[in-house]
């Protein structure tokens, strides 16, 4: 998400993803930092971070690969 909004300094249409790097944060802090109760993620949920994050660095390739 910080990420995210860092990089929309530089480009503003990279804030169409902010919505989908909250749902992908919510598992990121919980494995750096695991909690007495393992964190349990559905297959779903799984799949759907990873299409996030194809999508994000598809979109970023493109951008480097304009330069």
């Amino acid at each position: 998400m910080k990420l995210c909004k860092k990089m929309m300094a530089y480009d503003k249409t990279l804030g169409e993803f902010l919505k989908d790097m909250v749902f992908v944060n919510t598992f990121c802090i919980e494995t750096r930092y695991p909690a007495i109760d393992p964190l349990v993620v559905s297959k779903e949920d799984a799949e759907e971070c990873f299409r996030i994050v194809e999508r994000v660095i598809t979109r970023i390739d493109e951008m480097i690969s304009k330069k």
